[in-house]
């Protein structure tokens, strides 16, 4: 039998879980109220590089310029194990992210990590790591060069001539 969790734990866990619907459905306004102004993103596991240090600002404008390149995403955490002290939530949980592109998928799944902490507007997310693997599938395997090149190729293809293209 679980412990019960504590309204504090449940307020945190909720903003927690608020995220990744949010991004799904691209609601950015929204989104931004659930984000410290300063944030801790940690996705090496799937990049490589070092954890970035950045404004809420930064993340989101990351964020709008990767996910509407995709037909569809969908962002969910499993069961989070969260925990609180003061103005404080630690939260783990399993994650996965699943991103479509004209039929194709592309998949990757692992732990989420994040600290969240409590002020007048609730609880905010202030980090983030995500210790993630690539899962490629039957039908496409994309990797972060990928990925940067088929922005760029989408936004260059958009300003010209409308067209999608994928290299």
């Amino acid at each position: 039998m679980e412990t019960p969790i504590t309204p504090d734990q449940a307020k945190a866990r909720a903003a927690l879980a608020a995220v990744p619907a949010l991004v799904d459905l691209q609601d950015w306004e929204r989104l931004e109220r659930c984000l410290s102004e300063r944030l801790t993103i940690d996705y090496t596991s799937l990049w490589g590089g070092e954890p970035q240090k950045m404004s809420r600002d930064e993340l989101l404008a990351q964020w709008k310029g990767l996910l509407p390149g995709f037909d569809a995403t969908r962002h969910e955490l499993g069961h989070v194990v969260i925990s609180v002290v003061g103005d404080r939530a630690e939260a783990e949980a399993p994650v996965s992210g699943t991103h479509v592109l004209d039929g194709r998928a592309w998949i990757v799944s692992g732990r989420y990590k994040a600290t969240l902490t409590r002020g007048g507007d609730g609880w905010l997310r202030a980090t983030g790591r995500a210790e993630l693997g690539a899962q490629p599938t039957a039908h496409i395997e994309i990797t972060a060069d990928k990925l940067r090149r088929r922005h760029v190729t989408l936004a260059r293809s958009v300003a010209t001539d409308g067209e999608l293209k994928w290299d």
